[in-house]
């Protein structure tokens, strides 16, 4: 939704920074669950809910959270795939699988370029349609 969009709906007349870091964020939050007319209405009823602005911080500082979770977990998928092709290692490798599922492992160790294994090639002949 554009900012344009939301003041049609709602007359209000947010900050390109509110619109940007809070409204539009919540938006795309909602999913498709939701459309703009619904938004917009249920925002510009409860936009000054001290309850819903504690829960929409806490929702973004948990966003940030899990950002840095999943840049974590990438990055230690790929140094147990690394040293797995290193050494051969396949109590490694069945971490990684384990931590992030079979298409995903396969998946990096394709971005890595790393040998695929007899299980990922025995995997992409079961799984391609």
């Amino acid at each position: 939704m554009t900012k344009q969009e939301f003041i049609d709906r709602t007359k209000m007349h947010p900050t390109d920074e509110e619109f940007a870091h809070q409204i539009n964020v919540m938006y795309s939050a909602s999913g498709e669950n939701i459309d703009k007319d619904t938004f917009c209405a249920d925002y510009k009823k409860h936009h000054d809910s001290i309850l819903l602005n504690v829960f929409y911080e806490r929702c973004f500082r948990l966003s940030d959270k899990l950002d840095v979770f999943r840049a974590e977990k990438k990055a230690y998928v790929t140094f147990l795939l690394q040293k797995a092709q290193e050494y051969k290692d396949y109590d490694m490798y069945q971490q990684a699988v384990r931590m992030v599922g079979m298409a995903q492992v396969i998946k990096r160790k394709l971005e890595l370029n790393l040998e695929l294994w007899a299980e990922d090639k025995d995997y992409i002949i079961d799984n391609i349609k």
